[in-house]
């Protein structure tokens, strides 16, 4: 992530010079809040000096089966699925422009600096696989961005994804379903739902994912967001912007080992983080801020609703401001069913984030955080100029 800038945001007041923020019937401040939003997006990447668009040569659609050591480079496939690839090891993919890459019984796979999008598919469908990293990818019009399944060792790093259209149960920008053990991380990535275009549940869902005790998962400094203007109005009623010990209701628990840290939440959509169930997740250090919507309900909250019994959880050093739907405060809620929920530190109904300064996201859209370098240069399969939406 780039080194933290900051824009200043006041509340708009009326006459008597009361803040208008979460009151029921006084929207005055909306237009202003999200113009003020929207102006993050115009934030310059950090980037080389260098930064190529190279010629991709059109292939038809790959697919490889127990193929190892092998690259696809420098490609733009109009056909979808794309790529598909099966009991593959050691497979690179960069710089492409594809539609969606599915991979299953897989090894050791990167996707690096590729432009994924227009699809009904998950832009990238994992079942199985083991050490998977999606890196400074742009990812837009797709099912999810990423969804691994009875997964280990998956990282999804410095990513741009824009437009996640479901439907449920998709809708993220990353699902992790019964992934497990070590090495697991979500980190640095950028992502933004407009209204009329997306279909959003939770942008980052995590749903029978059990990391290890001394490797948790991992999900760390994401700028999620949603409409710049409109916030999270017409999106999901159920969808978060992050949603940790996700299960069902047919015994299954929520996973643990799962940290959830220095994160920013903008309303993206009818809660801002959520642990739904499970044991040892932390949620630490994160900023989440929601205003009021036809959805809007809760900034942060714990409640175990699997059917099995939750162990520890622990928030500490958030800062959340968030209106419901009722433009009443609702920043933090505790359900039932968890052996421990620890408090500690944390600031509720915190005015300060929208009365003084907010982060800039970590790039100029559609500019992935994190893109890949080679040879000193930022080899993209997209035009660096275009505007995203």
């Amino acid at each position: 992530m780039v080194s933290p800038s900051f824009v200043r945001i006041k509340l708009l007041t009326d006459t008597s010079g009361n803040s208008s923020f979460g009151k029921t019937g006084s929207p005055r401040w909306l237009p202003l809040l999200f113009f003020l939003a929207s102006s993050l997006s115009q934030v310059e990447a950090q980037a080389p000096a260098l930064i190529q668009a190279p010629t991709l040569t059109k292939k038809d659609a790959v697919t490889l089966t127990d193929k190892k050591d092998a690259k696809i480079e420098y490609t733009a496939i109009d056909k979808d699925p794309s790529i598909t690839l099966q009991g593959c090891s050691n497979i690179s993919i960069y710089c492409c422009d594809v539609h969606s890459i599915k991979l299953v019984n897989c090894t050791d796979i990167t996707i690096q600096n590729c432009w994924i999008h227009d699809s009904t598919n998950n832009g990238v469908d994992a079942y199985g696989c083991k050490n998977l990293s999606v890196q400074g990818c742009r990812i837009e019009k797709v099912s999810s961005a990423l969804y691994a399944q009875e997964s280990s060792g998956i990282q999804f790093l410095g990513n741009y994804a824009e437009n996640v259209l479901g439907p449920f149960p998709r809708g993220q920008m990353v699902q992790f379903d019964t992934v497990t053990g070590s090495g697991n991380l979500i980190k640095n990535n950028y992502c933004v739902n407009f209204q009329g275009q997306s279909h959003p549940e939770d942008c980052i869902n995590m749903y029978h994912s059990q990391g290890d005790p001394k490797s948790p998962i991992l999900i760390e400094d994401n700028y999620i967001m949603g409409d710049p203007v409109h916030g999270s109005a017409g999106k999901s009623k159920n969808g978060s912007g992050i949603l940790l010990g996700d299960n069902d209701t047919k015994g299954g628990g929520g996973g643990g080992y799962q940290i959830c840290r220095g994160n920013i939440v903008i309303n993206a959509g009818q809660q801002g983080i959520e642990v739904a169930g499970g044991d040892a997740i932390q949620v630490e250090k994160n900023t989440v801020i929601g205003a009021q919507s036809d959805v809007s309900s809760v900034g942060m909250d714990a409640w175990n609703q699997s059917n099995a019994p939750g162990g520890t959880v622990s928030f500490s050093d958030n800062h959340v401001y968030w209106i419901n739907k009722n433009g009443e405060p609702a920043s933090w809620w505790q359900g039932s069913g968890f052996t421990e929920v620890k408090l500690e530190g944390n600031q509720f109904d915190d005015p300060s984030l929208i009365d003084h300064a907010l982060p800039h996201p970590p790039t100029k859209a559609p500019m992935p955080p994190a893109p890949v370098t080679r040879d000193g240069a930022m080899q993209l399969p997209w035009n660096t100029n275009a505007t995203g939406h």
